[in-house]
């Protein structure tokens, strides 16, 4: 099996001085394993691309590649990067190599000769594009060294340059180095298959690099015995390329752009990258078995050998050999005039290329920051200019330009408050009085092309818009981020575009002064890192205040976006139901790591767990049983699921309780047990399990009215009248005519919005007529608070005790009340006074819902 690594490396992050960052490596490897891969030409079978590898990741990639090679492969080693040597030793350079430390930060060639030696495979190459990359061929004391490190059957290297020289870098960034380039030209179809056995071999491609490589390249290699190791396939009937002409042929009568030229080749490297990303219904016209020259003859860009300028613009080795103003200067000036650049940069290359590049330029003068967007969590970048209307403003003027002026080129000026786009040629099919100034959607119906087969091709690959769609969607852009329209004005045969930046959103301080709602209103205007930005600036309860009334989406993104402390400390500002709405839309791993940080922060100390157990629906006699846990008034977090027989539940509870416990062990403040049943359950003995009735306060709570959700509303105020105004708090004390109607009891307690609770004078048995009708009308009259005693009504100190409660305005303190009850009645047992053994506690606070449940609630 024919199988590649291929290791390249442009950036060195910790050594920039003597490592500056390179720009062919990121292009490198892509483009050698298209050749390799290649199903025409190539002979392997899998081919890996590792970029910007540290030392350790470098070290255990290539270790494992040579380990794992079975006795019948064939392993091909390229590296792209840089390469030192030092004593007579040879290093290759990763992301985090430091010069000073070499034996420590970077992969020594004696390491990189130890794992050839312990491979099986048959058959090593070592490809290096890299300074001193020579040092492995026999050339010099260290060049010898290292040779005789890799000495050994089985063993083929070739390097860019001999032991002391400097392997070329490519010009810019998206195209191959040097030697790389030639060196993929030759597995395509530069080299030349000698013994017409059908396959190129290593002699075979080493002879070509010698001819093909610039001028000043030097490539070496280090082969045991003969280089007959087939390396890539040659079918007879693919036939050499055809020699360059010696001059271009006039050819009368054809647009400017479609005359051929003799002035470049062209590249199988840009050809290839461009069909990899064609359209489907392009594609299926242009299928993969075409050459290189077949696809060019069949998009019309290759006539008898020779590339039309079109051609060459679009796949040229050297474009600007054919037109020498096919370049794009891009400079960025201080301030808002022409000055001495600050950053210049001539783009080359194909026009594909040059958009790119151009767009890259802008971009990175403009970045500021990472923000999710509105339809994805993925943070994406954030910029000052409309990136969308740079992208098609920069490619109109290449791809409308005129390309027989030869004293101008494209121009792209980045200053201070805009962004100037210039071309030569008038603007297309409509004519701008020099000094007009038009803005750019007056003239976006326009949709001729001067160069038609240039614009074209390039929507084969959606780099330029469809036909009378680039200009709208510019326009659209800048709309949709806030940017003024861009206008047009022309001179001197020069059309120029300003593209404005986006308008500046109000600050910190702005916001603070203007109303909640204002407020809120700009800030879901604002992408979320200006949004962050403000709302970090502002006091705590103001940016609270504001993010409460901002849209759902546009609240979730940011709060996602800031620091968990960060939002911890602006959630704690706000009342318990805003935050608890806020926090319930958040996705799961940013509500967890806020409310981590929000609970120590809440100034109530205290605890809760929630368990909630309902019959399975699968299998008889098994439940499940749902947990909630949570500290102070942070919010609360789920546990998990578990799915128990009845035998098993007081364990079961017993074990979440006690995982709680060791979760707040370094909490000093009480943990109130909550129960959430179904109403057949609401009458079993839950606080005397394992006796946590006796450690903690145990309530129970109505699972069928948490997902009623018309029932919430009136839960509510009722509960607000009881936390806010205990004083004025009520208790009824139902009888067994209430249970026997309980449309009257219902409609009674309607009448009456102070009732808070209800007394039962019997425990609910779940029969017809009994109280569990009563607690069934209680709940749908938002009553919050339900008392009873499980063993009969006629304890004579139940009903006085509860009613001294609420008259001396302890309502609110109720659970810790029965949890006291209860202590009283195990401390005395003899004593008839004491009704704490058999008394339940109905406690259904609606500001406390867990996740499963929260989202039924109205206004959630």
């Amino acid at each position: 099996m024919y199988r590649a690594l291929l290791v390249c490396n442009s950036l060195y992050e910790a050594d920039t001085t003597a490592l500056h960052e390179l720009h062919g490596p990121r292009r490198d490897g892509i483009a050698l394993r298209d050749a390799l891969l290649d199903p025409e030409f190539g002979l392997f079978e899998q081919a890996e691309v590792l970029p910007e590898l540290k030392l350790q990741e470098t070290a255990v990639a290539t270790n494992k590649f040579f380990a794992e090679a079975g006795p019948e492969d064939v392993l091909l080693f390229y590296f792209s990067g840089h390469g030192l040597t030092r004593n007579q030793s040879f290093y290759l350079c990763a992301r985090d190599t430091d010069t000073s430390l070499l034996l420590s930060t970077a992969l020594p060639g004696r390491t990189l000769a130890a794992f050839v030696e312990e491979s099986l495979a048959r058959c090593c190459i070592l490809i290096l594009d890299c300074c001193h990359g020579g040092a492995f061929k026999s050339n010099g004391a260290t060049a010898t060294v290292i040779a005789d490190e890799l000495a050994g059957k089985g063993r083929f290297v070739i390097t860019a340059t001999t032991a002391t020289g400097l392997a070329l870098d490519a010009g810019t960034t998206g195209q191959t180095s040097p030697f790389t380039r030639a060196l993929i030209e030759g597995l395509r179809w530069g080299a030349v298959d000698e013994n017409d056995d059908g396959f190129v071999d290593l002699d075979d491609l080493y002879k070509n690099l010698v001819v093909r490589l610039p001028e000043g390249g030097a490539p070496q290699r280090n082969f045991d015995g003969s280089g007959i190791v087939a390396i890539a396939r040659r079918a007879a009937s693919v036939p050499a390329p055809a020699p360059a002409l010696p001059s271009e042929e006039p050819a009368t009568g054809l647009p400017f752009l479609d005359v051929p030229t003799a002035a470049t080749s062209f590249s199988p490297e840009r050809i290839t990258e461009f069909r990899a990303n064609l359209r489907a219904d392009i594609a299926r016209d242009m299928p993969k078995q075409l050459t290189s020259a077949e696809f060019l003859q069949r998009a019309h860009l290759l006539t008898a050998g020779m590339l039309t300028r079109t051609g060459a613009l679009l796949f040229g080795e050297s474009p600007s050999a054919v037109l020498p103003t096919a370049i794009v200067q891009c400079a960025r000036f201080h301030g808002v005039t022409k000055g001495v650049a600050l950053d210049k940069e001539d783009l080359k290359g194909s026009v594909a290329e040059q958009i790119l590049s151009a767009v890259d330029f802008v971009g990175s003068l403009s970045r500021r920051g990472e923000a999710p967007t509105e339809s994805s969590p993925i943070a994406r970048p954030v910029y000052r200019y409309p990136m969308v209307a740079v992208r098609e403003i920069i490619a109109n003027a290449l791809v409308h330009r005129d390309y027989e002026h030869h004293a101008v080129c494209v121009h792209v000026r980045v200053f201070d408050d805009r962004i100037e786009v210039s071309s030569p040629g008038g603007w297309t099919n409509r004519e701008i009085p020099p000094g007009e100034r038009l803005v750019l959607d007056e003239l976006g119906g326009d949709s001729h092309r001067r160069n038609f087969r240039l614009a074209s091709t390039l929507t084969w690959m959606r780099l330029v818009e469809g036909e009378g769609s680039g200009i709208p969607r510019a326009i659209l852009d800048c709309q949709s981020v806030g940017a003024p329209k861009p206008v047009v004005e022309q001179r001197d045969g020069v059309v120029t575009v300003t593209i404005y930046p986006r308008t500046e959103a109000p600050d910190a301080l702005a916001l603070t002064r203007m109303t909640v709602d204002e407020a809120a209103a700009e800030l879901d205007r604002m992408v979320t890192a200006e949004a962050v930005e403000r709302v970090l600036a502002m006091p705590p309860e103001y940016a609270a205040q504001r993010i409460a009334r901002m849209e759902a989406p546009n609240a979730n993104t940011l709060l996602t976006q800031l620091d968990a402390g960060a939002g911890a400390r602006l959630l704690l500002t706000m009342r318990s139901r805003e935050r608890d709405t806020l926090l319930g839309r958040l996705a799961p791993a940013a509500r967890s790591a806020i409310q981590e940080q929000l609970q120590p922060l809440v100034a109530e100390n205290g605890g809760r767990i929630l368990v909630e157990i309902a019959p399975d629906g699968e299998t008889p006699d098994t439940y499940r049983l749902s947990q909630w846990y949570g500290w102070n008034d942070a919010g609360l977090v789920r546990g998990e699921d578990r799915v128990v027989s009845w035998d098993r539940l007081q364990p079961a509870v017993q074990e979440v309780i006690e995982a709680t416990e060791r979760r707040y062990a370094d909490r000093d403040g009480p943990i109130t047990v909550e129960f959430i049943l179904p109403s057949a359950l609401l009458n079993e003995p839950v606080d005397e399990w394992a006796r946590i009735g006796q450690q903690y306060p145990v309530v129970v709570r109505s699972l069928e009215r948490m997902q009623a959700s018309q029932w919430h509303r009136v839960w509510r105020n009722r509960w607000r009248r009881l936390s806010e105004s205990p004083q004025n708090a009520k208790a009824y004390f139902a009888g067994r005519h209430d249970a026997e109607n309980p449309e009257r009891l219902e409609a009674a307690l309607r009448l009456d919005p102070d009732i808070v609770a209800v007394v039962l004078d019997e425990p609910p048995s779940g029969q017809e007529n009994s109280p569990t009708a009563g607690v069934a009308a209680a709940l749908q009259a938002g009553v919050p608070v339900i008392v009873w005693h499980r063993d009969s009504s006629a304890h004579p100190e139940f009903r006085d005790t509860i009613s001294k409660a609420f008259s001396d305005g302890e309502a609110t303190g109720l659970p810790e009340l029965v949890l006291r009850w209860r202590l009283n009645a195990v401390a005395s047992p003899d004593d008839p006074a004491q009704i704490g053994r058999h008394i339940t506690l109905l406690w259904d606070d609606p500001s406390w819902l867990p996740e499963r449940l929260e989202a039924d609630a109205p206004g959630e």
